[in-house]
């Protein structure tokens, strides 16, 4: 039988931890005795214990300084402090792409480590497969386009329940690893179909092809199909070996296909999910907000698909329970009429108008010019992180003010009124969580929206309990510097919407 596991207690009193098999004994095809073999795994577990300890400090004491490196560069590239000389300004990016590897490097192995050890706890909600591949595709056009190459996405607008940040990890690896091992003038190409009770995802690629002996091989760690590859690629020979973990994890399997000098495909499957609900068809949605009528139908426990006004209901399968039609779309009354004559429930409804966009858009424009009172309120033991931070902020002319213990971080909220609160959850004296208990009780900050930046994984339960106003969490070194930039800029822009506070 399999190995199984169980705790003994020594003579001593002190407990063992144990790991036994069991065998039959066969004499004349009849079952003579059986053997039982145990194992002490006590060094086993404290191995692995210290492991964990290991990575958990590495994910602390690497992910704030390479954060503080990043970012430091970063300001300096842009030329924020002035510009360099030609061959200083070289030297600058040689330094901002090598912390750009060390930063993936140490993500992968801190995902690789908790994927296999069960730590990553998948958020599944109902998503559209072909918003996952049109994302995916979209976030990577740049470097396509910078490395010559086409990009193709042809994908079914099936609904499944999955981990979308995930998937989406997936596909970006897959499809990142396509586009660098493909020639100028190549073709990647995604393809998303469903199978059965299975979303199948593919990722084609025109390349140099996978040796016959590696194809075994490709998706255990640091494995590369050339050693260089690390270096010129860029790759850290982590990817596939994450990619496997993820799809395991969703119950689903992942493989390639692969001829020398001719490309390679990179499939997997993934269950669609616990979701059997009835099956919606809805038509005429407009493409930017198919993903939240897809989550909003997907609540009631409803498998979805979309498709364009006109649409030939004939015969398609799986036949729908129920036709949403939004009349927004202008669909013809004689189409309508058809419509009503199919054998299942037809709701009409009326899309979002033109006046609630120019509404935002004019709290937006207004709001812009109170963007000089923002004051944010940046919580981070690292001084030269916390520089980097401020300098940040200040260049979107926002006042800001650093603090780096939780006493202070208490005391400066009362006196500074913060209009944002960034965190960092490893503080002297304490933690993050405990400066978010103080002010959930104080009426001036209980609502105060919350910027969680940190060394460590936020799970949901964590971004509960650090739950103020809006609330969003970061992982240092998870994000680069940019999207991190970005992210604070959209916020501002939020608060500069909100209307002014009479």
């Amino acid at each position: 039988e399999a190995d199984r596991s169980d705790t003994f207690t020594r003579f001593d009193g002190t407990p063992m931890p144990v790991e036994y098999s069991t065998a039959l004994i066969l004499e004349s095809e009849q079952i003579d005795g059986i053997v039982v073999v145990f194992r002490d795994i006590t060094v086993r577990q404290e191995l692995a214990k210290m492991k964990d300890e290991f990575i958990s400090t590495v994910s602390h004491e690497l992910r704030t300084p390479l954060t503080s490196i990043r970012g430091s560069l970063g300001l300096l590239s842009n030329g924020v402090f002035g510009t360099l000389q030609p061959k200083g300004q070289h030297m600058l990016e040689v330094a901002v792409k090598n912390t750009d590897r060390l930063v993936r490097l140490i993500n992968d192995i801190l995902d690789i480590e908790r994927l296999q050890s069960g730590k990553v706890v998948l958020e599944k909600k109902p998503v559209s497969a072909r918003q996952l591949a049109q994302g995916a595709v979209e976030g990577l056009q740049g470097v396509a386009d910078k490395q010559k190459v086409k990009l193709a996405c042809d994908a079914c607008d099936e609904t499944f329940i999955v981990d979308p940040d995930r998937i989406t990890q997936v596909l970006t690896n897959l499809i990142g690893n396509a586009i660098k091992f493909s020639k100028a003038e190549g073709e990647v190409k995604v393809r998303v179909e469903r199978q059965d009770d299975d979303i199948r995802f593919s990722v084609s690629d025109t390349g140099r092809g996978i040796p016959p002996e590696k194809v075994d091989l490709i998706f255990g760690r640091f494995q590369q199909v050339d050693a260089s590859d690390s270096r010129e690629k860029g790759g850290t020979g982590l990817g596939l070996a994450i990619s496997k973990a993820i799809v395991e994890q969703h119950g689903g399997r992942i493989w390639v296909e692969s001829r020398l000098g001719e490309g390679s495909t990179f499939s997997f499957l993934v269950p669609l999910g616990t979701q059997r609900g009835p099956y919606v068809l809805v038509v005429g949605e407009t493409d930017d907000r198919r993903e939240e009528v897809a989550r909003l139908v997907g609540r009631r426990g409803a498998r979805v698909r979309f498709a364009e006004v006109g649409v030939n209901l004939d015969g398609l399968q799986p036949a729908p329970s129920m036709i949403l039609v939004n009349l927004a779309a202008s669909p013809p009354l004689e189409w309508v009429e058809a419509v009503r004559h199919q054998n299942a429930q037809v709701v009409c409804y009326q899309g979002p108008d033109a006046l609630g966009h120019e509404l935002f858009a004019a709290l937006e424009a207004a709001g812009r010019e109170r963007a000089s009172r923002f004051r944010v309120l940046v919580v981070e033991d690292d001084a030269d992180l916390a520089e980097v931070l401020v300098a940040i902020f200040e260049r979107h002319n926002t006042e800001a003010l650093s603090v780096g213990t939780v006493e202070d971080a208490i005391e400066a909220a009362d006196g500074f009124q913060p209009d944002l609160l960034m965190l960092d959850l490893g503080l002297p004296g304490g933690s993050g969580f405990d400066v978010v208990e103080v002010l959930r009780h104080r009426p001036q900050q209980a609502h105060i929206p919350v910027l969680i930046y940190t060394a460590r994984e936020v799970g949901p339960e964590d971004l509960d309990r650090l739950r103020l106003g809006e609330t969003r969490a970061f992982v240092k070194t998870r994000v680069t510097a940019q999207v991190f930039e970005e992210a604070v800029v959209t916020w501002l822009e939020k608060l500069a919407a909100a209307p002014v506070p009479q």
